[in-house]
């Protein structure tokens, strides 16, 4: 029994030595001849999206008319319940590890448009859960 606690302290205290040294090694830069000048090398990417025109589509809900606003570009939906049901373009980048990011711009030329409906409502989020508990109470009675 005592092997069995002195070899699980001996693995715990691996691993807190292993994870101190990668703590204390984190961020460092490593170089050949440290008075050697440095040369600050960077580079500038930039994307450019063209998001079309958007597409309208009318339906009814409880009783009233909304317009259902889509893009190609979209994949999904602002989901706040009660908010307009906008669509939302998300893009996402990918960076070797230890990019330093310095700065990010963003460039938006658009058009108003004036829409003769409201934007059709976010429908109200229910849990799952609610809903079974609701079934499950409704057999009961």
């Amino acid at each position: 029994m005592n092997n069995r606690k002195i070899l699980v302290v001996l693995i715990i205290g691996i691993f807190i030595v292993s994870s101190i040294g990668g703590f204390l090694g984190a961020g460092e830069n490593i170089s050949d001849n440290s008075n050697e000048n440095t040369d600050t090398t960077f580079e500038i990417k930039s994307f450019n999206l063209n998001v079309g025109e958007p597409t309208f589509s009318y339906q009814h809900v409880d009783g009233s008319e909304y317009v259902t606003i889509e893009l190609d570009a979209s994949e999904t939906f602002m989901s706040h319940s009660g908010e307009p049901m906008l669509p939302v373009i998300t893009k996402t980048f990918d960076f070797p590890v230890g990019t330093k990011i310095n700065a990010v711009n963003v460039n938006i030329n658009w058009d108003r448009l004036d829409l003769d409906k409201k934007v059709t409502p976010t429908p109200v989020m229910v849990p799952t859960s609610m809903i079974l508990i609701q079934i499950i109470l409704q057999k009961k009675e």
